[in-house]
């Protein structure tokens, strides 16, 4: 949906850091924010694609592919299921792109930021975007495996939205470096503080 290329990723923080300026304000002068903070900054979870895992990945899934569509194509001749429903995506025909989550951390200029992406944890979710108004274009992805870019392996997830949303948090480099910040972002979104047996 985008004229450049993309890579889909969850927002961790948002944040802007203080210039060389900013470590020597006057109090008794009026400052602009560009003056004492540098540029927005947003520190994202990269989400891989397909297309960026290690070549043993790839095979994996372009194998599992191809025995999905054979046992589609078998079904359809031992139960003659109705063609429009048996040629179906395999990631729902509401779905633009299959990711994988994964630990990798990057700090990105909050410019870079193209549109909104919804995801769906389970093949049978139903995203409805008919009451969807934005401005910036959707992209909704299926997001069922975990990729563990280091050790180039892969993992089903099994899960809630919240438990990906607690994944990116503990990610997050900006948070763990400051722990009153941390607690308090769990407490603004709602959710419980992780304690030491619930990191492990």
């Amino acid at each position: 949906p985008f004229p450049v290329s993309w890579n889909p990723c969850q927002i961790l923080t948002i944040f802007r850091e203080k210039t060389a300026a900013g470590d020597n304000v006057d109090s008794s002068t009026v400052y602009h924010t560009e003056d004492i903070l540098g540029p927005l900054k947003l520190e994202v979870r990269w989400f891989y694609r397909r297309s960026a895992l290690d070549e043993r990945n790839k095979r994996y899934f372009e194998d599992c592919e191809k025995w999905k569509k054979a046992r589609r194509k078998k079904l359809r001749k031992e139960v003659r299921l109705d063609t429009a429903h048996a040629n179906d995506d395999t990631n729902g025909k509401d779905c633009n792109v299959e990711i994988f989550e994964t630990v990798h951390v990057a700090v990105v200029d909050a410019s870079a930021l193209l549109g909104k992406m919804v995801v769906k944890l389970h093949q049978n979710d139903v995203v409805d975007t008919a009451d969807w108004y934005y401005s910036v274009p959707i992209v909704v992805a299926l997001c069922e495996n975990f990729y563990l870019h280091r050790e180039k392996d892969i993992l089903q997830l099994y899960y809630h939205v919240e438990q990906m949303i607690t994944r990116g948090l503990e990610c997050s480099e900006v948070l763990s470096n400051n722990a009153r910040l941390r607690k308090a972002t769990y407490k603004y979104l709602g959710m419980a503080f992780p304690t030491r047996s619930d990191d492990d």
